[in-house]
């Protein structure tokens, strides 16, 4: 600001007061079109009723928002929008299957990699393997070792085919729709 003030100081002792106060005009509405907001990209994290259902229940069960990733910083572990669908957790209010934790190891990737669906529920293109078919030791991971009782599929948020997602919730875990408003549909 002050090599450019020092510059107007300079064209105005140099010029006409008219072509001075042309320039300087014009310099004035470069900068506002510069900083103008438009068209101002905005993330609709407005809150769904599903979540109000949820947050009403009094069981401390968690919530795995679907499409699923992790990200530590230094390595992200699916696609999706991490931080935004993390949001929604303010929202109901119970321990939230995803997220952005800073500085996590690499063994907790490598983790949730290696538990059966989990995979497939981050990359829907991958193809299931017949040992991850096993629908009790699938609802004893979801249900008991990741405590998670409510599964919510925000349609929106892929970008890309949701591949088998369906399929893997209700023939695979067992998992009953109550809830389908538009792109949001709640599983539990």
């Amino acid at each position: 600001s002050i090599l450019v003030s020092s510059a107007f100081w300079q064209l105005n002792k140099n010029l006409k007061k008219s072509l001075f106060s042309l320039i300087l005009t014009s310099y004035f509405l470069l900068l506002i079109i510069e900083y103008l907001p438009l068209p101002f990209p905005a993330t609709n994290l407005s809150s769904k009723p599903v979540f109000d259902i949820i947050r009403k229940d009094p069981e401390n069960k968690a919530v795995l928002v679907l499409p699923l990733g992790f990200n530590s910083g230094n390595y992200a572990l699916g696609h999706s929008p991490i931080g935004s669908l993390q949001f929604y957790q303010t929202y109901f209010q119970k321990p939230s299957f995803r997220g952005t934790v800073a500085r996590l190891p690499y063994s907790t990737f490598e983790y949730y990699q290696n538990l059966p669906i989990i995979p497939y529920l981050i990359d829907p293109k991958r193809e299931i393997k017949s040992s991850d078919l096993n629908k009790t030791a699938n609802l004893e991971i979801f249900k008991d070792q990741l405590n998670i009782k409510y599964i919510i599929v925000m349609e929106d948020k892929y970008k890309g085919p949701m591949g088998q997602t369906y399929e893997i919730l209700e023939s695979i875990l067992g998992a009953k729709k109550f809830y389908d408003e538009g792109p949001v549909k709640g599983y539990i």
